[in-house]
């Protein structure tokens, strides 16, 4: 019986593994803020990662973080030798943590966006100078 197993290029094999690897942290990170529990738990996450890609003189964490619950940095670390294990090269390892970087940006952000969103019709009036934001009004 011949059994042929499939094959794609080097590249794309690794590319689908690291796809999958940053779905899985994400994964984690999302269940650990949920056990966590902190409000400011993607915010911390984010000076962690921004140190991480950024390190001053000395590097390492704390150089420029603010006061952040070792809870948090403890998890921080169980995701950066996860990260430190499935890297090949300390450039792969700094595209991932990268990657990691973006996303959680864009959760933070979203904290923002969604808060506008929500506010009271009276900010509303307010901010856009309305009490619809739908009604048309002059281009400044």
């Amino acid at each position: 019986m011949d059994t042929k197993t499939a094959t794609a290029p080097a590249w794309q094999v690794r590319e689908s593994a690291r796809q999958k690897f940053l779905e899985h942290i994400k994964q984690k990170i999302i269940r650990g803020e949920e056990d966590i529990g902190m409000v400011n738990f993607y915010h911390a996450f984010l000076y962690l990662l921004i140190d991480q890609l950024t390190p001053l003189k000395g590097g390492g964490v704390g150089n420029f973080i603010p006061k952040i619950s070792p809870f948090i940095i403890d998890f921080y670390f169980v995701i950066s030798r996860e990260i430190t294990d499935f890297q090949r090269s300390e450039e792969e390892g700094n595209a991932l943590f990268a990657k990691l970087l973006e996303w959680t940006a864009g959760e933070v952000t979203q904290s923002f966006h969604s808060a506008l969103e929500a506010q009271t019709p009276q900010l509303l009036e307010w901010v856009y100078g309305v009490a619809d934001v739908t009604e048309k009004v002059p281009l400044e």
